[in-house]
């Protein structure tokens, strides 16, 4: 046998090694997300199908044809070519009360609770019968319409009932991630065992709205990469009839809080010389619209089943095992909504942010000097153990802030027992044995100190916060720092001439209307006229699209222009209501503060690219 005939039997080898490995994996996440006791989907896949849509769903009833109806418009594929799976999901007992939970908040999680197990019945049957059959829930006229809909599209819709008494998942993985792998569990199965394919699993919520290219698009992204694993693609947000002002309000605040935190998750990374591994902040999957091929989804474990961030962490989790990507071009459209429906997540994320902004201090945040505290603690006490210095009296002094020690006697007397085993050791040696014997505990003294510090460390106001991290980072290298000026002016001359085309747009529009104004103009009317005269207002498609989904901001404009006496009135008149987007942040602005913070992050990852590159 030749060298060459050698070498090729080895790759054969190992070849098949690591698809038996990668089998035994599936195979192993199957048997634990899929026990014999589980009921499952009892129509088989069509074998030509590509895309499975996991739909997890609490408390969705009057949401839950939004999804549904959008994907049964799908325009460029056939119904054989993707399907769709509802997972209805509640927790098997009510909420117990919380430490330090009001009477109040306890009795309305309670009323809550028992709502949302109603609903879910209400959704599982109307799921379920639309597959054929009497509907055996009340519907508006539109839901009927909707309904019928979906029935002649023949679109392959299934439910999976993890809401019913003796159906539930266990305590503690009856949450959204819990219903996400409940149903990639299923799709898995499905693809894998009975189609013999990697398909492609797409992960969303129950009251998105998905555009009629969205699978053909999905079944294009993975065509066109075969080593591409993983997309989280872009999300669009439609107003709903609650506050407008306070959505207008929410929605800055919410960009500069989540830029913000981003920011401080970078810091971490700088703090801790982790500096140079993937950025996966600037990149975090979002759990309405992520998807994945099925078997990377069961090789790292499939969703994580946590209340919050499920989403983020298995992003992370791809990203370990093959290439994942952002994916712009994919878009769903969600709804803009304060909801209680669960304890974490973006309804969640509103409430608190909104509660900020009604408050008089303003919405805070957690002060940067948290995180250079808590790591410049952390390193004194990894300098000590290192040089062999360790005594009750210094462990005492480092984990003491204002004269008060941060531990309690007993986590005192926990840290000296795990440093006394690694005395008279020294360097590394010392620091690995720590960590070898002591996982669990060092970890959860890492979490109570951090907890520690930031009561020790007031939140301070979104806006004060920001200035403080921009200087903390830009300040921390010199080259970041000339990158992030060079962008910064660059994001300047970008938002003034965005301003100045929308201000072109409005006039034009405005030209037209006043040419031969109407009594009376409604939301309806001024879509027609935006589409009839398109080219001359020289709206971008994707801008046009956003616009048509913002029913209030349509509605805002055709009053304003229906009671304005003239061209110039109107103009003024909208320019002051909708300022955010007809006029540039001015500085001292927390939008202007936002704009910076993205300034920031694109040159931190512009950095971060130069050096994984060599340029």
């Amino acid at each position: 046998m030749s060298f060459e005939d050698a070498k090729k039997g080895n790759d054969i080898t190992s070849i098949e090694t690591e698809a038996a490995e990668r089998e035994l994996k599936v195979r192993q996440f199957l048997a634990e997300s899929l026990p014999p006791t589980e009921d499952r989907i009892q129509e088989p896949m069509n074998p030509r199908c590509e895309v499975c849509v996991v739909l997890p769903a609490y408390s969705e009833r009057g949401y839950i044809l939004r999804p549904l109806t959008s994907l049964a418009t799908q325009e460029g594929v056939s119904p054989d070519q993707y399907e769709v799976i509802v997972v209805v999901n509640n927790p098997p007992i009510p909420p117990a009360r919380e430490q330090f939970e009001t009477e109040e908040k306890y009795k309305n999680g309670l009323a809550f609770y028992a709502a949302a197990i109603a609903d879910n019945q209400e959704t599982l049957n109307l799921v379920r019968d639309i597959g054929g059959g009497q509907i055996s829930v009340a519907l508006t006229d539109e839901e009927r319409a909707s309904v019928e809909n979906i029935r002649r599209s023949g679109l392959r819709l299934f439910v999976i009932d993890k809401a019913s008494t003796g159906k539930t998942l266990p305590e503690g993985e009856a949450n959204v991630g819990g219903a996400r792998n409940r149903g990639v569990a299923e799709a898995v199965e499905r693809f894998h065992n009975q189609i013999r394919k990697n398909g492609v699993i797409a992960q969303s919520d129950a009251e998105v709205r998905f555009p009629k290219s969205y699978i053909g698009k999905l079944i294009k992204i993975f065509g066109d990469d075969p080593e591409l694993i993983g997309i989280s693609g872009e999300v669009a947000y439609e107003d709903t009839l609650e506050d407008e002002n306070l959505f207008t309000a929410l929605s800055t605040h919410g960009e500069a809080e989540e830029v913000y935190k981003n920011l401080e998750y970078y810091l971490q990374s700088v703090i801790t010389g982790k500096w140079g591994e993937d950025l996966d902040f600037l990149g975090a999957f979002d759990g309405s619209n992520m998807a994945s091929r099925a078997q990377e989804a069961a090789l790292v474990g499939g969703v994580p089943k946590l209340a919050g961030a499920e989403d983020t962490v298995f992003g992370m989790r791809l990203k370990t095992i093959g290439k994942t990507r952002e994916a712009p071009e994919l878009e769903t459209v969600t709804l803009r909504r304060f909801s209680p429906r669960t304890t974490t997540g973006r309804g969640q994320r509103h409430i608190k942010i909104a509660e900020g902004i009604k408050s008089d201090t303003g919405l805070v945040v957690e002060n940067p000097e948290v995180v250079r505290l808590y790591h410049a603690k952390t390193k004194e006490f990894t300098d000590t153990i290192m040089a062999d210095r360790a005594t009750p009296e210094s462990i005492s002094n480092i984990f003491t802030i204002d004269g008060r020690r941060i531990f309690d006697d007993e986590q005192f007397s926990m840290v000296l027992d795990e440093v006394a085993k690694v005395r008279g050791l020294q360097g590394q040696e010392a620091i690995q044995k720590l960590v070898k014997s002591s996982r669990n505990n060092i970890a959860g003294l890492e979490t109570i100190l951090y907890e520690r510090i930031a009561k020790t460390v007031p939140d301070i106001p979104l806006q004060e916060a920001a200035t403080k991290l921009l200087e903390i980072i830009a300040d921390s290298d010199a080259l970041l720092k000339s990158k992030y000026s060079s962008r910064r002016e660059e994001f300047i001359r970008e938002s003034i001439a965005k301003v100045n085309d929308h201000k072109r747009e409005l006039n034009t529009l405005l030209d037209i209307i006043f040419e031969n104004k109407p009594t009376t103009l409604n939301a309806d009317s001024l879509r027609n006229v935006i589409t009839e005269n398109r080219e001359k207002l020289e709206f971008p498609e994707d801008e046009m699209e956003r616009l048509f989904r913002r029913e209030t901001v349509l509605v805002r404009l055709a009053e304003i222009i229906t009671r304005a006496s003239t061209k110039q009135e109107a103009f003024d008149s909208i320019t002051a209501r909708f300022a955010s987007g007809l006029s540039h942040p001015a500085e001292g602005t927390l939008g202007y503060k936002t704009m910076e913070m993205h300034a920031l992050a694109k040159a931190i990852t512009d950095l971060h690219s130069e050096q994984n590159t060599g340029v």
